[in-house]
């Protein structure tokens, strides 16, 4: 019993002496060879102090060692780092937003162009730094990390022009609020409503009648409430005119089409008499003095 418990605390010391030397030879890695990797990464002129590079490397070194059942040269360490710059560059990105505050220009552009599934992490921290920077250049570039690597929602902002309202018309992005009016427009409502009231039967309709709203869902259309658990869809309260032609499908109430384009057409021929009486008046005074 006592030899195998010397065994077992004799690999313990092993695993421990083994782990001690593999950090120490990061540090020695990152002490030596911090500016051949710097340059490697393309980040030597970013305007970065040495500390900031040190740990730039440490971050990348630990993630190419990781994958490494051998102690690599140096040599090896620096070709693949070469070979894989693109690759390391979401670390490096990382690392740049975790160590400075506000970025400078040249690291938002690093950060901006590299950065891949990090900047969709951080949308909305590069979005006001590409504004304070005056960088909108670079916002397109944003909006593809975003689409590619965020979570885009189906509804664009028309602030920000990222694909991120959420169905409380808020934007993620920017924190813009889109008016209900503004939302209708966005999606074209009118024209969905009346396929909504086409297509929808009877008990959707009263459901919708009752609780004055509808479901948008962007993929199938308006829909009757309630909003389904799960899916991205957006409440819209409905107007008092959309509440009648609901009626009116329903048969609650009788179309006042008609009659109502006929009033219009009365009260507009009232005012045009209206306009064109002083005017009528003035002539025949003129003409009878």
């Amino acid at each position: 019993m006592h030899k195998k418990s010397s065994k077992h605390g004799e690999t313990r010391r092993k695993k421990r002496t083994r782990t001690g030397s593999s950090r120490l030879n990061i540090e020695n890695i990152v002490s030596s060879m911090f500016s051949d990797i710097s340059i490697a990464l393309g980040i030597s002129r970013l305007g970065l102090t040495e500390n900031e590079l040190k740990k730039i490397v440490r971050n990348v070194i630990e993630h190419l060692l990781s994958n490494i059942s051998y102690r690599p040269s140096k040599s090896v360490i620096l070709n693949r780092v070469l070979r894989g710059r693109l690759r390391f560059a979401p670390i490096v990105s990382e690392t740049i937003l975790d160590l400075r505050k506000e970025l400078s220009e040249d690291l938002l552009e690093y950060v901006v162009n590299f950065g891949g599934p990090v900047c969709a992490a951080n949308i909305r921290r590069l979005y006001l730094e590409s504004l304070r920077r005056k960088r909108e250049d670079l916002l397109g570039l944003l909006r593809e990390a975003w689409d590619t690597y965020g979570k885009p929602l189906p509804i664009r902002c028309p602030r920000c022009g990222f694909s991120s309202i959420k169905p409380d018309l808020t934007c993620i992005v920017c924190g813009y609020s889109v008016k209900e009016k503004e939302f209708k427009e966005i999606i074209g409502f009118n024209d969905l409503f009346h396929i909504f009231l086409e297509l929808t039967d009877e008990l959707g309709l009263r459901r919708t009648l009752e609780n004055q709203i509808v479901v948008y869902d962007p993929n199938e259309g308006l829909k009757p409430p309630p909003p389904r658990y799960g899916k991205i869809q957006y409440v819209v309260p409905l107007e008092e005119e959309e509440l009648v032609k609901i009626e009116e499908k329903l048969g609650l109430r009788k179309p006042r089409l008609k009659e109502v384009e006929e009033e219009r057409k009365t009260v507009k021929e009232e005012k045009r008499k209206v306009k064109e009486k002083p005017t009528l008046d003035m002539f025949l005074r003129v003409n009878t003095e």
